[in-house]
């Protein structure tokens, strides 16, 4: 019963997107507090942190586009949605290597 429910949330790339971007926000709103605590230079680990959460959602979304185009029934329903997400996050990362 419960692979079923996982299988229905998970149906479409949209929903995957969102759960993709629901965990990097829990960790920012959770692991990040836990994981700053008790470090030296306490003020600049949060910030750190931060800013490794949000190279990895740009990173994670470029692959989920990937990774959910190979789905060929997704791709002809979807194929806008993916290819959006694909050229922002691959514009956000050829903008960020260039600084």
């Amino acid at each position: 019963m419960m692979v079923k429910n996982l299988i229905e949330i998970i149906n479409n790339p949209v929903k995957i997107y969102l759960i993709w971007l629901f965990l990097i926000i829990l960790f920012c709103v959770i692991g990040i507090p836990i994981l700053s605590m008790n470090r030296s230079g306490g003020e600049q680990a949060p910030l750190t942190l931060l800013g490794d959460a949000i190279g990895a959602l740009v990173y994670g979304f470029l692959i989920l586009s990937i990774l959910t185009s190979l789905k060929l029934e997704w791709f002809k329903r979807y194929w806008l949605v993916n290819m959006l997400v694909f050229l922002i996050a691959g514009f956000l990362i050829i903008v960020s290597s260039y600084r």
